[in-house]
């Protein structure tokens, strides 16, 4: 089986018109497998080229009826701050915050027609440290607060560990099954709701052979392919 190349790879290679072959997959094995097992690094890296408080960006790709979804966001973005935690505020910030980004089906509502049920997430930063994708948390209203009970320091089961960073982002990823993909229409975007540091998100997306970037604030948070 060959690796699947990273999504911001499948993006350039979609918006440029070129497809994917099985070869060209092989040859992204390094990049690939980097980008998934190390991104903390790597990817890491790669954000900061473009690293703006307040704006965020989001890239999708469609493969037949698999929905890729990336969310890069400087920490301020989310969290508040780009150190590691140095509180027990700080922690309880942290934590919601993954909790929050874990629920990507409710960050990110994809119209109902093309039936997508959010399958993994994958969340990295600087500022923790993710060993593997995990399976889609069950179903939370993200419009209730998301409480940090101190004597439950386990962080529901979350395996990472923080490291020293500065000028941190977080990235989260997200993988959908659509049963009618074609059907995929518009994107409801909640994240200015739940991150109210996020004051803009710059889109580009790759959906039923339509391409093209927009940008989405709390004033215009819809997204029509």
């Amino acid at each position: 089986m060959h690796p699947r190349p990273s999504l911001l790879l499948l993006l350039l290679v979609a918006l440029s018109g070129t497809s994917v072959s099985n070869d060209s997959r092989a040859g992204d094995d390094d990049a690939g497998h980097r980008y998934s097992s190390d991104a903390g690094h790597h990817g890491a890296h790669r954000q900061h080229d473009a690293h703006v408080h307040g704006i965020a960006r989001l890239n999708l790709v469609l493969e037949v009826n698999e929905l890729h979804m990336e969310l890069l966001s400087p920490a301020a973005n989310l969290v508040g701050f780009e150190h590691p935690p140095a509180s027990a505020a700080n922690q309880a910030a942290l934590d919601n915050a993954v909790a929050a980004l874990r629920d990507g089906d409710q960050l990110f509502r994809l119209n109902a027609a093309a039936r997508c049920e959010l399958q993994t997430v994958e969340i990295v930063s600087d500022l923790l440290k993710a060993d593997s994708p995990v399976p889609a948390a069950p179903h939370v209203d993200v419009g209730k607060d998301h409480s940090h009970n101190d004597e439950n320091h386990g962080h529901d089961g979350e395996n990472y560990e923080h490291v020293a960073s500065a000028h941190a982002d977080i990235d989260a990823r997200y993988q959908f099954a659509c049963v009618k993909p074609q059907s995929l229409k518009s994107l409801d975007v909640v994240l200015f709701e739940v991150f109210p540091g996020t004051q803009e998100l710059q889109v580009q997306f790759v959906i039923n052979e339509h391409q093209g970037g927009e940008t989405l604030t709390r004033a215009d948070d819809v997204l029509r392919f």
